[in-house]
């Protein structure tokens, strides 16, 4: 990701400890104070295959959904 970034090629997001531990020539880390960002992802997981830790991190991303007003009824697998 940082050679991307600093090769002009998009922006990251990193932790504030990554930001203050981390220095990479051309790249600038910058806070971000009070905001909020709400961003759209999917899960890739073989049809196949299911287990506890698989139900139990799509049942936290589920309450997640559901606690920002959002449809977590494709999270449960096969």
């Amino acid at each position: 990701m940082f050679d991307a970034i600093s090769n002009g090629i998009g922006v990251g997001f990193v932790k504030e400890s990554t930001a203050r531990r981390i220095q990479v020539k051309g790249i600038v880390f910058r806070e971000l104070k009070d905001a909020r960002v709400m961003v759209e992802f999917g899960v890739i997981y073989r049809s196949d295959k299911s287990s506890q830790a698989l139900r139990v991190f799509l049942q936290v991303l589920a309450n997640m959904a559901d606690s920002n007003g959002k449809s977590s009824s494709d999270l449960q697998p096969g």
